[in-house]
Protein backbone atom coordinates (compact mmCIF):
# COMPACT_ATOMS: atom_id res chain seq x y z
CA UNK A 1 0.00 0.00 0.00
CA UNK A 2 3.09 2.14 0.25
CA UNK A 3 3.69 4.81 -2.90
CA UNK A 4 7.66 5.41 -2.06
CA UNK A 5 10.04 3.33 -3.19
CA UNK A 6 12.28 2.21 -0.66
CA UNK A 7 15.77 0.83 -0.84
CA UNK A 8 15.70 -2.84 1.28
CA UNK A 9 18.84 -5.28 2.04
CA UNK A 10 17.87 -8.74 1.63
CA UNK A 11 19.92 -11.85 2.39
CA UNK A 12 17.58 -13.97 -0.35
CA UNK A 13 17.13 -17.62 0.34
CA UNK A 14 14.81 -18.18 -3.25
CA UNK A 15 12.04 -17.92 -5.25
CA UNK A 16 8.62 -19.17 -4.29
CA UNK A 17 4.86 -18.74 -5.68
CA UNK A 18 1.93 -18.78 -3.92
CA UNK A 19 -1.39 -17.62 -4.91
CA UNK A 20 -0.42 -16.75 -8.26
CA UNK A 21 2.20 -14.20 -7.41
CA UNK A 22 5.95 -14.73 -7.15
CA UNK A 23 7.91 -13.67 -4.18
CA UNK A 24 11.50 -13.53 -3.31
CA UNK A 25 12.14 -14.94 0.30
CA UNK A 26 15.17 -13.96 2.53
CA UNK A 27 16.18 -12.53 5.68
CA UNK A 28 15.85 -8.38 5.95
CA UNK A 29 18.66 -7.18 7.53
CA UNK A 30 16.94 -3.79 7.77
CA UNK A 31 14.16 -5.45 9.96
CA UNK A 32 16.37 -8.42 11.35
CA UNK A 33 13.32 -10.55 10.36
CA UNK A 34 12.40 -12.77 7.88
CA UNK A 35 10.48 -11.36 4.94
CA UNK A 36 8.94 -11.72 1.95
CA UNK A 37 9.27 -9.04 -1.15
CA UNK A 38 6.47 -9.79 -4.42
CA UNK A 39 8.79 -9.82 -7.47
CA UNK A 40 6.36 -6.97 -9.44
CA UNK A 41 6.20 -4.83 -6.73
CA UNK A 42 10.30 -4.58 -6.94
CA UNK A 43 11.41 -1.52 -8.77
CA UNK A 44 15.12 -0.98 -9.81
CA UNK A 45 18.20 -3.00 -10.49
CA UNK A 46 19.40 -5.60 -7.05
CA UNK A 47 22.73 -5.07 -6.51
CA UNK A 48 25.06 -7.39 -4.78
CA UNK A 49 26.80 -6.45 -1.25
CA UNK A 50 29.53 -8.63 0.86
CA UNK A 51 31.34 -11.17 -0.78
CA UNK A 52 29.79 -14.55 -1.65
CA UNK A 53 28.76 -17.31 1.36
CA UNK A 54 28.62 -14.07 3.92
CA UNK A 55 25.18 -15.67 5.01
CA UNK A 56 23.77 -18.76 5.28
CA UNK A 57 19.99 -19.91 4.34
CA UNK A 58 19.15 -21.71 7.56
CA UNK A 59 19.08 -25.41 7.20
CA UNK A 60 16.01 -26.88 6.19
CA UNK A 61 14.49 -23.87 5.43
CA UNK A 62 11.70 -24.53 2.75
CA UNK A 63 11.18 -20.66 0.76
CA UNK A 64 7.60 -22.11 -0.48
CA UNK A 65 6.28 -22.73 3.12
CA UNK A 66 7.53 -19.18 4.53
CA UNK A 67 5.91 -17.72 1.29
CA UNK A 68 2.54 -19.53 2.17
CA UNK A 69 3.46 -18.76 6.15
CA UNK A 70 4.40 -14.72 5.12
CA UNK A 71 2.18 -13.54 2.53
CA UNK A 72 -1.56 -12.16 1.85
CA UNK A 73 -3.84 -14.82 2.37
CA UNK A 74 -5.63 -15.04 -0.83
CA UNK A 75 -8.78 -12.86 -1.27
CA UNK A 76 -11.62 -14.77 -3.24
CA UNK A 77 -14.58 -13.18 -5.08
CA UNK A 78 -17.36 -14.49 -6.94
CA UNK A 79 -17.07 -14.93 -10.26
CA UNK A 80 -19.75 -15.62 -12.75
CA UNK A 81 -19.03 -16.52 -16.61
CA UNK A 82 -21.38 -17.85 -19.74
CA UNK A 83 -19.30 -20.45 -21.03
CA UNK A 84 -20.00 -22.36 -24.55
CA UNK A 85 -20.94 -25.96 -24.42
CA UNK A 86 -18.10 -28.21 -24.68
CA UNK A 87 -15.33 -25.62 -23.67
CA UNK A 88 -13.76 -23.99 -20.49
CA UNK A 89 -13.53 -28.02 -19.04
CA UNK A 90 -11.09 -26.24 -16.55
CA UNK A 91 -13.20 -23.50 -15.47
CA UNK A 92 -15.99 -26.05 -14.82
CA UNK A 93 -14.06 -28.43 -12.82
CA UNK A 94 -13.18 -25.60 -10.23
CA UNK A 95 -16.94 -24.77 -10.17
CA UNK A 96 -19.20 -24.25 -8.04
CA UNK A 97 -22.42 -24.46 -9.52
CA UNK A 98 -23.22 -24.72 -13.40
CA UNK A 99 -26.67 -23.99 -15.04
CA UNK A 100 -26.66 -25.49 -18.11
CA UNK A 101 -28.78 -24.31 -21.39
CA UNK A 102 -29.00 -20.33 -20.22
CA UNK A 103 -29.32 -17.95 -22.80
CA UNK A 104 -25.90 -16.22 -23.85
CA UNK A 105 -24.09 -13.91 -26.08
CA UNK A 106 -25.05 -15.79 -29.49
CA UNK A 107 -28.08 -17.92 -30.39
CA UNK A 108 -25.96 -19.97 -32.51
CA UNK A 109 -24.79 -21.35 -29.76
CA UNK A 110 -25.54 -23.47 -26.15
CA UNK A 111 -24.52 -21.58 -23.13
CA UNK A 112 -23.75 -22.59 -19.80
CA UNK A 113 -23.85 -20.29 -16.29
CA UNK A 114 -20.37 -21.12 -14.28
CA UNK A 115 -20.14 -19.65 -10.89
CA UNK A 116 -16.76 -19.78 -9.62
CA UNK A 117 -15.84 -18.39 -5.63
CA UNK A 118 -11.75 -18.01 -6.26
CA UNK A 119 -9.12 -15.54 -6.28
CA UNK A 120 -9.02 -13.35 -9.40
CA UNK A 121 -4.72 -13.35 -9.88
CA UNK A 122 -4.35 -14.76 -13.63
CA UNK A 123 -8.03 -15.16 -14.12
CA UNK A 124 -8.02 -12.22 -16.56
CA UNK A 125 -5.23 -14.20 -18.42
CA UNK A 126 -7.17 -17.30 -17.79
CA UNK A 127 -10.57 -16.59 -19.46
CA UNK A 128 -8.61 -14.61 -22.49
CA UNK A 129 -7.26 -17.85 -23.36
CA UNK A 130 -10.77 -19.59 -24.09
CA UNK A 131 -11.39 -16.63 -26.63
CA UNK A 132 -14.67 -16.39 -27.88
CA UNK A 133 -15.83 -19.57 -25.76
CA UNK A 134 -16.00 -17.04 -22.25
CA UNK A 135 -17.55 -14.27 -21.60
CA UNK A 136 -17.77 -12.77 -18.06
CA UNK A 137 -21.41 -11.68 -16.28
CA UNK A 138 -19.54 -10.53 -13.16
CA UNK A 139 -17.58 -8.67 -11.59
CA UNK A 140 -17.92 -5.73 -13.62
CA UNK A 141 -14.23 -4.98 -12.85
CA UNK A 142 -13.05 -8.51 -14.52
CA UNK A 143 -15.04 -8.12 -17.45
CA UNK A 144 -14.01 -4.17 -18.39
CA UNK A 145 -10.05 -5.75 -17.83
CA UNK A 146 -10.66 -8.28 -20.47
CA UNK A 147 -12.44 -6.09 -22.48
CA UNK A 148 -9.51 -3.31 -22.36
CA UNK A 149 -7.04 -5.96 -23.11
CA UNK A 150 -9.05 -7.41 -25.99
CA UNK A 151 -9.29 -3.61 -27.64
CA UNK A 152 -5.38 -3.13 -26.85
CA UNK A 153 -4.61 -6.60 -28.61
CA UNK A 154 -6.71 -5.13 -31.30
CA UNK A 155 -4.19 -1.57 -31.13
CA UNK A 156 -7.98 0.19 -30.28
CA UNK A 157 -7.38 2.92 -28.11
CA UNK A 158 -7.93 2.08 -24.41
CA UNK A 159 -9.58 4.49 -22.31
Amino acid sequence: GETEVRTRHLQPWGVARYSGRWYVVGFDTDRQAERIFRLSRVHGKAAKSGPPGSYEIPPGTDVSQVARRLAPQPSTERVVLLVRKGAGHTLRRGADRVEEGVAGPDAESTWDRVVLERGSVGLADEVLGYGADVYVEEPAQLRDLVVRRLRAALGEEVA
